[in-house]
């Protein structure tokens, strides 16, 4: 469970240590929205880059509406968001999470591994917007706190789920398919 931060300084006052605090309490919120970002290291760095900047720039204004981690999901996800757009126009080519983004996960069985794959498969395989909903699902966000973090309602929310995790469930099961017809 991450810690909420609790503010010391008067709301608006951000210091150098409450920053810290929160960026340590929160480093894997940040870390995880970097990895399906961006592809290579050096667009990694730079996205990693760009959120902690936006955070710093933003904390003081945190008004505790919401809990701190969604609020760091949600300049995460819009600086991430903003900056894959932005590459798109400028470059024309779109920013793929990295093969085996999930390499950080410790693995306990091959059958783990293998619905790790199949997962970061499918997270790759959504637009921007849906992979966002579902990385927030996965970090155990509830459905008003993924609306919060996304501007949609919780009902929305809740209803793009259920099509993203049928998607999955397709997916998978035509995935296998097709490795057991392989086998033959």
């Amino acid at each position: 469970m991450t810690p909420e931060f609790s503010r010391s300084t008067a709301p608006g006052q951000a210091t150098d240590d409450a920053f810290v605090a929160l960026v340590q309490a929160h480093h894997p919120i940040i870390s995880r929205v970097v990895r399906y970002y961006a592809d290579e290291h050096a667009d990694r760095d730079d996205l990693r880059q760009e959120i902690l900047g936006q955070l710093w720039r933003a904390f003081p204004g945190f008004a505790g509406r919401a809990k701190l981690s969604t609020w760091v999901y949600r300049v995460a996800l819009n600086v991430a968001i903003s900056q894959h757009r932005r590459r798109r126009r400028d470059d024309a080519r779109l920013v793929q999470p990295v093969d085996g983004a999930l390499d950080q996960v410790s693995v306990d069985t091959p059958d783990h591994d293998e619905r790790r794959a199949a997962l970061d498969r499918f997270l790759t395989s959504l637009g921007e917007f849906d992979r966002a909903l579902l990385l927030l699902y996965l970090a155990d966000h509830t459905h008003q706190e993924i609306a919060e973090s996304l501007g949609i309602t919780a009902t929305n929310a809740s209803t793009r789920l259920s099509r993203i995790k049928a998607r999955f469930k397709q997916a998978t099961l035509t995935s296998g398919q097709e490795e057991h017809d392989g086998s033959r």
